[in-house]
C-alpha cells in the first residue's frame, strides 16, 4: 500500500506533460441512482464492490494468459467491449442515472460509460493490476461529461486513456500515443479515483 504523499507525487509526475499538477485528495460523493437520489463515495464505489464467482474466474484467466500489465489492460478492453453493449441507463434500468456494480454490468451485458469502464477497472484490479497504475476518471469530452480510465504504463512511464465507450482504442500500449487533453476528445478532468482515494488537480 503506497502512502498518500507518494500518491500525490505520482499524480504530479503522471500528468506533468499536460500541465495538471498540485493534486489534493478529496472526499467526493457522486449521484449513483437518480430515482432514489443515492450518492456514493467515488473511491468506495470501487473498493466495496461485491464480486461474483464468474467475474473472479474471468479475472484470474486474464491474469494467467497475459502476465504483462500493458498487454492485460488491452485484453480487458477487448473482452469487456465484446461482452457488454452500450445502452443508456433509461433503457437498461429505467433511470436517468444509475451506476451498477461490475458483476451486474457483466451479467446484464449492457450499460453506459460508467458501467462499462468501471467493469474494466474492477476486472483489472481483480487480475492483479496495481491501484497506482489505474484511475477511474470523470471529466468533460467533446460530447459532454464522461467516465473513462487513465492507465500508467510501467514500461513506458506514460499515461494512456482506457475507454470502452466514447473513444475505444484496442491498439497495443507500445503503439499508442500518450494521453492528452484537447478539443477533439478529452477536454477536462474533474476527478481521478481508485480504491485508494479521490484526487482533484488545482489546475
Amino acid at each position: 500500500m503506497i502512502s498518500k504523499g507518494f500518491q500525490k507525487k505520482l499524480l504530479n509526475t503522471m500528468f506533468k506533460e499536460i500541465n495538471l499538477n498540485n493534486w489534493f485528495s478529496e472526499l467526493k460523493f457522486w449521484l449513483t441512482d437518480s430515482k432514489f437520489r443515492t450518492y456514493k463515495r467515488l473511491d468506495k464505489f470501487l473498493a466495496n464492490q461485491p464480486i461474483s464467482d464468474e467475474l473472479q474466474k474471468v479475472a484470474l484467466d486474464l491474469e494467467k494468459k497475459y502476465p504483462e500489465f500493458d498487454e492485460r489492460i488491452i485484453e480487458i478492453i477487448k473482452f469487456v467491449t465484446k461482452k457488454v453493449n452500450y445502452a443508456i441507463d433509461q433503457d437498461t434500468y429505467g433511470k436517468l442515472e444509475f451506476w451498477a456494480e461490475a458483476y451486474k454490468v457483466y451479467s446484464n451485458e449492457r450499460d453506459d460509460c460508467d458501467g462499462i469502464n468501471s467493469l474494466i477497472h474492477v476486472l483489472a484490479l481483480l487480475s492483479g493490476v496495481p491501484n497506482e497504475l489505474l484511475y477511474s476518471t470523470i471529466g468533460n469530452t467533446m460530447y459532454g461529461g464522461h467516465y473513462y480510465l487513465i492507465y500508467l504504463s510501467p514500461k513506458t512511464g506514460k499515461i494512456y486513456s482506457i475507454d470502452g465507450t466514447y473513444f475505444v482504442d484496442k491498439t497495443k500500449i507500445v503503439d499508442r500515443k500518450p494521453f492528452v487533453l484537447n478539443k477533439d476528445k478529452y477536454t477536462k478532468i474533474w476527478y481521478v479515483f481508485n480504491p485508494m482515494g479521490v484526487w482533484k488537480s488545482n489546475v
